[in-house]
């Protein structure tokens, strides 16, 4: 027995390194298999969400002249909304330079606009007069130059004005058809403000009744499925370790060399015990030695003295002369080399290793037993948090949803205070405006139909109406008209020409393509979007412009780098077993 005692203790440092090893690698393959087949099937979410808002644009048969309005703006007005050094930021506050210092830097950049505008102001100032004079020179007669009619001069000059004629009225009704579709467009979208508003209001609220609704089935039933995933993974887990534990106890007998190693005390008594008895042995093996020697010389002397017969045949047959008393002494074992190894091993500790070797091993036990109650406790308080993160998003999505809804009591205010009282002002003029370019056409090009295609009138006057002298009558009253109602014509170009370059520069571009807008880059300069919405400044990436190009790619608002960190602090508590240190 003790020899096996000893082989074990000095085998066992070496096969106790090799166990460990094994014991590792083959706890991490069973921990990562029970990993791979644990997939969670979480559910989805049956949503239903209806959005009213439609992005159509009648364009009424006007596509090209939409498209091709872009670029006669650009021919005219600079692409930037106003010249570099005009406007900066100080402090947080907004200056602008003063007028006499930047005279000369405003009218460069804004030099096609301002010629726009000037032409139109000395038509509205002009043409008034320039009928008046006209008139007066009709009625008086004066001016007229009377010559001999001469039939191929006045027919080549009449084709000539003639198709001259035609152009103007032609950029006429070109004009007409302009003027009727603007008063539509703006007809429909004045109408359609508080309907749009509301359509797009409803839409955000239908988003965050939805955002809301997502959260919470994400944070709370998709994290129930995923707690009793990980609640069976971990108890799986727990049993992967107990049994590879297990196997690989049962298979090195930890618990029967601990019991050896702890019986090696009595051993060294033991050996010490031996090693007096083959003292003892030895001794007695001498003594034995001295009293076999004599008996052999006083029989061998007895046998040569005596002649008898039997003596003769007893001598004879045993040989007693040749009878060994030689004990073998080295047949005795010597342990007092095992004595000094055992004592060396007794000094070494070897005890106490395998004690702590085996008392870390049942630790292993100890330690999966109290670790997965409190991973368990841990997911479970986790999900209470984020139960909790879940009813922030929908308090804070339920608070915006209600002030959205006043929004819409003061659509309804604006459209009863404004839209539905002072429109129909605006729809009057316009249409007032389109109806005087409609009547100078109709005029002026049955006059022109009746000057080429009517007869000369008689001297009797029995000739139709719709003679050459009808068709004078009708191109002199469409200039009147043209004359006379030219400026306001002129002044509605003003107004339509002012607000719409004014709204392409500083709205429909920066809002179209913010990347390198001027005006764009003040207000992100002026605005920190991020500490506006967050109340932080974390990401110098995330502004206006990352948003807006973001919205402009239809990506959602999760993709919109509103990341959710920045609203909600989401902290999971994460429990790693580190299998090595085990």
């Amino acid at each position: 027995m003790w020899r096996v005692v000893v082989f074990c203790a000095l085998v066992g440092s070496t096969v106790g390194q090799s166990w460990v090893t094994n014991i590792t690698d083959n706890l991490r393959d069973g921990l990562s298999r029970v990993l791979e087949s644990s997939v969670v099937n979480y559910s989805t979410p049956v949503i239903n969400v209806s959005y009213g808002a439609r992005v159509e644009f009648d364009m009424r048969a006007m596509g090209h002249l939409y498209n091709s309005s872009h670029t006669i703006i650009d021919i005219i007005a600079n692409k930037q909304a106003y010249p570099e050094g005009i406007v900066w930021f100080s402090d947080g506050n907004l200056e602008v330079a003063p007028l006499h210092e930047k005279w000369k830097t405003l009218l460069a950049h804004y030099a096609g606009p301002v010629a726009v505008i000037v032409v139109l102001v000395l038509l509205v100032a002009i043409l008034p007069l320039t009928g008046l004079f006209w008139c007066c020179c009709q009625w008086c007669k004066s001016g007229r130059r009377r010559r001999p009619f001469d039939r191929k001069y006045d027919a080549c000059l009449k084709g000539i004005l003639a198709i001259v004629l035609i152009g103007f009225l032609t950029l006429f009704l070109f004009g007409v058809v302009c003027a009727f579709a603007t008063d539509s467009q703006l007809d429909t979208g004045t109408t359609n403000v508080a309907k749009t508003v509301k359509s797009s209001v409803h839409d955000v609220r239908e988003f965050l009744n939805a955002t809301q609704a997502h959260s919470r089935h994400l944070l709370v039933t998709n994290y129930k499925e995923l707690e009793a995933e990980l609640n069976e993974m971990l108890t799986s887990s727990g049993q992967t370790v107990l049994k590879v534990l297990d196997d690989f106890t049962s298979a090195t007998s930890v618990q029967k060399l601990n019991g050896m190693v702890q019986q090696l005390d009595r051993v060294p008594e033991d050996l010490r015990t031996v090693q007096k008895s083959t003292s003892a042995l030895r001794s007695k093996a001498e003594e034995l030695d001295a009293g076999l020697r004599r008996v052999k010389a006083l029989l061998h002397r007895t046998l040569v003295a005596c002649q008898e017969k039997e003596c003769i045949k007893l001598q004879e047959k045993y040989r007693l002369g040749q009878l060994g008393t030689e004990i073998q002494y080295n047949m005795i074992p010597d342990v007092s080399d095992l004595l000094s190894n055992v004592s060396s091993l007794l000094e070494s500790s070897i005890k106490e290793d395998v004690a702590a070797g085996l008392e870390v091993f049942s630790g292993i036990k100890q330690t999966v037993d109290q670790h997965i109650p409190r991973v368990q406790d841990a997911i479970t308080d986790t999900g209470r948090r984020l139960a909790n993160v879940a009813d922030n998003i929908t308090h804070a999505a339920g608070s915006m949803s209600r002030k959205l809804a006043q929004v819409n009591v003061k659509t309804d205010e604006i459209q009863r205070d404004y839209i539905e009282r002072y429109a129909p002002y605006r729809k009057y003029v316009s249409k007032a405006a389109a109806a005087v370019l409609l009547l100078i056409v109709v005029v002026m090009s049955w006059g022109l139909l009746c000057g080429v295609c009517g007869k000369r009138p008689d001297v009797y006057g029995t000739s139709d109406c719709c003679n050459k002298g009808t068709g004078s009558t009708c191109l002199l009253c469409g200039i009147a008209i043209t004359l006379f109602m030219g400026a306001f014509i002129a002044i509605m170009i003003l107004i339509y020409f002012v607000f719409g370059v004014t709204a392409q520069r500083f709205a429909c571009d920066p809002l179209t393509e913010p990347r390198d807008n001027r005006l764009f880059a003040d207000v992100e300069t002026f605005v920190d979007f991020e500490n506006v919405m967050f109340n932080n400044k974390s990401d110098p990436d995330f502004n206006i412009t990352a948003v807006l190009l973001a919205c402009h790619h239809n990506k959602t608002v999760y993709e919109v780098r509103i990341n959710i960190h920045l609203i909600l602090n989401l902290q999971l508590c994460t429990y790693t077993f580190l299998v090595n240190e085990l």
